[in-house]
């Protein structure tokens, strides 16, 4: 019995797996196209499924991947956002996923029950073929934006132009969604849900988990 090792952990007793197979031929995609931030995600999402790799070094990754594509961003000043209770709390989303897909279905209450008189909405679209669930989504929305084909750094000026003050970025690990967005600093807050671990980027402020996913005491997000 051999053992494959891509990130320093001994991770199976067969002479390969799955997991390690695509891992290594995403960090091989990396060494080919280091500014491709398809393959890091693509790496970085492999990661979530290896087996053996602890909290610690998940994160170690993921900031290592990420910090080089974080010195070529430059970001936004300070947000110049208040706390002003007699105006509306704007609330963007950016997501690929509001179509038929998980993701759609777990967010739609915070869509369907929000207090419009309290809260706005914007989304920020990057959905490639828009369907019935898009329909839906974009009818709740305040203001509706397709931002797909645009660089991050414009996604985040329009973010900034909205005022917007909680900016939720949903499962940034995969398809066509904005993994490295927050390094721009758009919005006061920013949110990343749905993710199987850390996004790895330092501007990201909270990250909506559960005791399943981030332990209780653990010190690597």
């Amino acid at each position: 019995t051999r053992y494959i090792s891509v990130t320093g952990v001994q991770t199976c007793a067969l002479p390969i797996c799955l997991t390690e197979l695509s891992t290594m031929i995403a960090r091989s995609a990396m060494a080919c196209d280091p500014v491709s931030i398809t393959a890091a995600k693509t790496y970085l999402a492999c990661l979530l499924h290896l087996p053996g790799l602890s909290p610690a070094r998940l994160y170690d990754e993921h900031r290592r991947v990420v910090s080089s594509f974080e010195t070529e961003v430059q970001p936004l000043p300070a947000s110049p956002n208040t706390r002003d209770k007699a105006r509306r709390l704007v609330v963007g989303y950016v997501s690929s996923d509001l179509r038929g897909h998980p993701v759609a279905r777990y967010l739609k209450a915070a869509f369907e029950y929000r207090n419009a008189e309290q809260i706005r909405v914007i989304v920020y679209s990057d959905v490639r073929a828009e369907d019935a669930e898009t329909a839906w989504y974009r009818s709740k929305a305040d203001l509706w934006r397709n931002v797909q084909g645009l660089h991050d750094a414009a996604v985040g000026k329009l973010v900034r132009t909205d005022g917007v003050d909680i900016l939720v970025v949903p499962a940034a690990h995969f398809d066509d969604n904005r993994l490295l967005l927050a390094a721009y600093g758009a919005a006061p807050i920013q949110v990343s849900a749905f993710a199987g671990t850390t996004t790895g980027v330092l501007r990201s402020t909270h990250w909506l988990t559960d005791a399943v996913l981030h332990q209780i005491g653990r010190a690597h997000v």
